[in-house]
């Protein structure tokens, strides 16, 4: 996106203009030495007129959202851990509202009609030890939808209570 905003090398970013972009960096080594990395990357910001204002160092993925001048983000890309700069993601305006949303605003949700679609959501995420998922998962083929409905459980899970589950 920043090459067609006319961002196509660090020169092009203005020494005096500031920005406030999304930094993905190359995954090098373990979770502590990517979190020394981005100390660092703080502490040259610093020396450039940039900040990090928000980050996430996670197990496989590093992300910063910076801001600062041009000269801070000329510095930033000429680093080889740079791997991805972009402008951070906008809320469509009609989603702001309902990020203000409560869950009592919200209601009960209606009933379904009989011809309505199944959804089935697949989830690696989903932490199937969860109480509240114990009794929720299905497996199985709904042949009037048309809708695989997939077992998520841990193979821990699988094992314990053998192929057919509970």
């Amino acid at each position: 996106m920043l090459k067609g905003d006319g961002y196509e090398t660090p020169e092009n970013f203005s020494l005096n203009a500031t920005f406030k972009l999304d930094v993905e960096l190359w995954e090098i080594g373990t979770q502590d030495e990517r979190l020394t990395q981005v100390e660092l990357l703080e502490m040259g910001l610093s020396q450039h007129e940039g900040e990090i204002t928000d980050r996430y160092v996670g197990v496989s993925f590093t992300a910063l959202r910076v801001s600062g001048t041009g000269a801070a983000f000329r510095w930033l890309l000429n680093l080889p851990t740079v791997r991805i700069v972009d402008r951070p993601p906008v809320i469509d305006e009609h989603m702001e509202a309902l990020l203000d949303t409560t869950i009592s605003e919200i209601g009960e949700p209606a009933t379904p009609s009989e011809d309505a679609p199944s959804i089935a959501v697949l989830d690696s995420g989903v932490n199937d030890l969860h109480p509240r998922h114990v009794f929720v998962f299905v497996s199985g083929w709904d042949s009037t939808n048309a809708v695989f409905i997939c077992r998520i459980f841990s193979f821990q899970r699988r094992r314990a209570q053998g192929p057919e589950g509970p």
